[in-house]
């Protein structure tokens, strides 16, 4: 009975195993190949960019040379330094301190028998910055045309200019003109002299005194004139007196 049950046991659904066959040449030779692929693979590997760092010792990038200065340049720049144009920062080597930007503006100068008025504006002459008379300056009525009312309305504008950081300004000068005096009156050259004692027009200033902060630029006549016979107040007959 037992030699029964065995012969009529179910057969397994596991396949047989496949017996494994000796190697051919054509599977060696391909098996080679594959061997120099990898191999070609990590010898042509990308190099880093990254260098190593320097050893101690070791010959680095020689450093540039500066250009040497001749005398005439170093005396030059010794003399920048003493004014304060430059810094050498103690290493030998000056260098050239950032420049200050310019801003200009315009000095209207109205100038009759009567007063003196200085106005500053900017070069659009929309915005005001700085408006002064003689008659701000002086006790009577008969001095606020006097050159020494304008010397002291045009300092007055000069010191609200530094405060604002102008650098300098151009000069209009004005009359009464139309049917009145087309001459400047006495104030007109004080205001003008006055203006030019503060600007940096001159080689040789003080650094400490700290007038050199000005430019003068232009200086203009802009006294209107009538060209079309523009008729004089007082009537027909004249002036009643």
């Amino acid at each position: 009975m037992k030699t029964d049950v065995q012969d009529t046991a179910p057969e397994s659904d596991i396949p047989a195993p496949v017996p494994t066959s000796e190697p051919t040449d054509d599977d060696i030779s391909s098996a080679d190949e594959s061997d120099d692929v990898k191999t070609d693979v990590q010898d042509t590997a990308p190099e880093s960019d990254v260098t190593a760092p320097a050893v101690d010792g070791a010959a680095g990038p020689e450093p540039k040379k500066s250009r040497e200065l001749s005398e005439e340049e170093r005396a030059k720049i010794d003399a920048m330094i003493a004014g304060g144009d430059i810094d050498d920062f103690g290493d030998g080597q000056p260098a050239i301190l950032a420049e200050k930007p310019e801003k200009w503006g315009i000095a209207h100068i109205f100038s009759s028998f009567n007063n003196t008025i200085i106005h500053l504006t900017d070069l659009t002459g929309a915005e005001t910055i700085a408006i002064s008379s003689g008659g701000q300056h002086s006790n009577a009525d008969r001095y606020e045309s006097s050159p020494f009312a304008a010397m002291k309305a045009a300092n007055a504008v000069v010191d609200v200019a530094r405060a604002r950081g102008f650098t300098g300004f151009h000069i209009r000068v004005r009359a009464v003109g139309g049917v009145g005096s087309r001459v400047p009156g006495p104030g007109a050259q004080a205001a003008i002299r006055a203006l030019a004692r503060a600007t940096s027009n001159k080689e040789e200033e003080d650094p400490n005194s700290g007038s050199g902060v000005f430019r003068i630029g232009r200086i203009d006549d802009v006294t209107p004139i009538p060209h079309d016979t523009t008729r004089k107040k007082g009537g027909k007959r004249g002036r009643r007196v």
